[in-house]
C-alpha cells in the first residue's frame, strides 16, 4: 500500500530542488567567472607580446634610423674632405651622396610600411578575438536560456511559451 508524502517532506523536497537549482546556478556563475578570468589573463598575455613586439620594431626602427644618420654623417664629412679635390671628385662624391640618400629613405619607408603592416595584423587579431568573444559570450546566454526554460519546465510539468 502506498502512502502518500506528508505535506512537510512534499516542501523539503521542492526546498531541496530550489538548493540544487542554486547550487547548479552558482556553479554556472562560478565556471563562467573562471572563464572570464582565463580570458583575461589571455588577453593580458597577448597584449603583453603585442607591445614586446612594438617596442622590439621600434627598437630596431630606431637602430636603423641612426645607422642612416651615421651613414649621412659620414657622407659629409667625405664630402669636406674631398672638396679640395679636382671637380670631377667632388661630383662623384655628390653622386654617392645622394645615392645614400634614397637608400636611406627607402629604408625609413620600408620602415614606415613595415609599422602598418603591424599595426593592421595586431588590428586584425584584436578583432578576431572580440569577434571568439562575442560567440562564446552569445553561447553562454543562450546555454543559460536553455537552462532557465528547463528549470521553467521542470517547476510547472509544461514547457514555456516564451523564445529569447
Amino acid at each position: 500500500m502506498v502512502v502518500p508524502p506528508s505535506a512537510r517532506s512534499s516542501r523539503m523536497s521542492r526546498a531541496s530542488r530550489r538548493s540544487v537549482a542554486s547550487s547548479l546556478a552558482m556553479e554556472v556563475f562560478g565556471y563562467s567567472r573562471d572563464m572570464s578570468g582565463h580570458l583575461m589573463q589571455m588577453v593580458g598575455q597577448m597584449q603583453a607580446q603585442v607591445q614586446a613586439q612594438q617596442e622590439q620594431s621600434q627598437n630596431q626602427m630606431n637602430q636603423i634610423l641612426a645607422q642612416a644618420e651615421a651613414q649621412r654623417a659620414e657622407a659629409k664629412q667625405r664630402e669636406k674632405a674631398q672638396r679640395a679635390e679636382a671637380q670631377a671628385q667632388r661630383a662623384e662624391a655628390l653622386k654617392r651622396e645622394e645615392v645614400q640618400r634614397a637608400e636611406a629613405k627607402a629604408r625609413e619607408q620600408m620602415l614606415v610600411k613595415m609599422k602598418a603592416e603591424t599595426d593592421e595584423a595586431t588590428g586584425k587579431r584584436e578583432q578576431l578575438f572580440m569577434e571568439h568573444e562575442l560567440k562564446r559570450q552569445k553561447v553562454l546566454v543562450d546555454a543559460n536560456t536553455a537552462l532557465q526554460q528547463e528549470k521553467l519546465k521542470a517547476r510547472t510539468g509544461r514547457s514555456p511559451t516564451w523564445r529569447p
